[in-house]
């Protein structure tokens, strides 16, 4: 008996030692997390090359409008050479040299590519256009991820709020339940009881203290950074309880979403892609001149260095091919026809995701109002219930159950204000507002 004594005693001292409310941290704000993984994220940072990437892409493209300047030199040494003989005369002349040399100068223009040239050029602007759609929809899934990861961290703050005003209301019973059972006025087993409660409690509380340590580390690493000490703790001002009409968020979510801005350039691409191929079926025409400087010049009867001007045009004009360019004309409908289906479905997809994300919304509105109002009677139970245990007129169970139903309650009232911002995070996601909000 003197060990269950002791036992009890060294459990409410557990309290004092253990239990405390943890010292405030440097806090991390959300929209602090925001701007850090703009800056430091791996992922948005390959996005960002692969962004310059295409950008080169379409100065490549552009410079095929521009004229291309060659410089070459050759030298070549010929065997024979003819020689003409002079009527009437012994004279040989030679019409050329044993030894020739040239260098020359050239520029070349293309003149008409039946629009090659300038469709390609819509083709890498287009592909500018998807990276960047890709690198928004990345952004805003990783956006979501940090609301989700940041609003699990307030809410075990919450948690464990929660589960401290429990732990205070169950140390003060088991103390009122040591003395009842010094007093011989209850039992052993209504005694633990009580202290089995309260451990319960205490066994609760440490598992998360660990899981927030986690939730953290899983914020640090999206971030890229070290370590985070701490996250601001949730405000009721966060929780703004309106909404618009699911017809307002649609409309939003089809103006916004990335992923069909994305699907709209690569439909784009595919169609000046096409052109392109179509510009074969014209004559390729080239202009070209060239200044040469070489021994002999165009004077083959003089061994001597000459320098020269030649202008010219060059038409290339395939006529058949075995049915190549046909093929590739099919196979790029083929590919608008895959991408069209795909624009549907994402359509698709997206307005059921506003739709899911708006009765989300509507669905805590109604759990916030319910469990609030449920909080307010089981702690009023509670209070009539502890009252009536100290005047000897309840039992330690009628204490536990009304204790158990009051934490309860308060967790889930609390569980659902965190609903709320993720749900909200969710539907800013799902109609492409995410992004949007880091320039307000």
């Amino acid at each position: 008996m003197k060990s269950f004594i002791f036992t009890l005693t060294f459990l409410s001292c557990i309290y004092f030692t253990y239990c405390q409310p943890v010292t405030s941290r440097e806090a991390l704000h959300l929209h602090e997390a925001l701007e850090i993984v703009q800056e430091n994220n791996l992922t948005l940072k390959q996005q960002v090359e692969r962004i310059n990437q295409a950008i080169r892409e379409l100065h490549i493209q552009k410079a095929g409008l521009f004229p291309k300047i060659f410089t070459n030199g050759s030298y070549n040494f010929i065997s024979e050479i003819p020689k003409l003989k002079l009527a009437g005369t012994p004279i040989d002349i030679s019409a050329g040299a044993y030894n020739q040399y040239d260098v020359n100068i050239q520029i070349q223009q293309p003149i008409f590519t039946g629009f090659r040239s300038l469709n390609l050029i819509k083709v890498a602007n287009e592909d500018l256009k998807i990276k960047r759609s890709q690198s928004r929809s990345i952004l805003n899934h990783i956006l979501y991820q940090i609301h989700n990861i940041f609003y699990s961290a307030q809410l075990n703050q919450l948690q464990q709020k929660v589960l401290q005003a429990s732990l205070e209301r169950a140390y003060k019973d088991l103390t009122t339940t040591i003395n009842f059972y010094n007093a011989a006025q209850i039992s052993a087993f209504d005694t633990l009881r009580v202290a089995n409660q309260y451990l319960d409690i205490r066994t609760h509380l440490n598992r998360l203290a660990h899981e927030y340590e986690v939730i953290l580390t899983q914020l640090a690493v999206v971030l890229n950074i070290p370590d985070i000490k701490e996250v601001q703790p949730f405000s009721e001002t966060e929780l703004t309880l309106s909404l618009e009409s699911v017809d307002t968020y649609t409309d939003i979510a089809l103006k916004n979403r990335p992923e069909l801005t994305e699907i709209y350039h690569k439909i784009r691409s595919q169609g000046y892609f096409k052109k392109s191929i179509n510009a074969f079926y014209f004559p390729q025409v080239q202009g070209q001149v060239s200044y040469h400087y070489g021994k002999p010049g165009v004077n083959f009867f003089k061994n001597k260095w000459m320098d020269y001007f030649t202008i010219g045009l060059n038409l290339h004009w395939e006529i058949w091919n075995m049915g190549r360019r046909k093929n590739q004309l099919e196979q790029t409908k083929y590919a608008i026809n895959i991408l069209t289906l795909e624009q549907e479905k994402i359509l698709d997809i997206v307005k059921k995701e506003v739709k899911q994300a708006y009765e989300s919304l509507l669905m805590d509105i109604d759990q916030i109002a319910l469990t609030e109002q449920l909080f307010i009677q089981e702690k009023e139970r509670y209070r009539i219930i502890n009252e009536k245990y100290n005047q000897g007129l309840a039992t330690s169970l009628d204490l536990t159950e009304a204790e158990n139903a009051l934490t309860t309650a308060e967790l889930r009232l609390q569980q659902n204000k965190i609903n709320w911002l993720m749900d909200n995070a969710y539907m800013k996601f799902v109609s492409g507002q995410l992004d949007m909000d880091l320039s307000k």
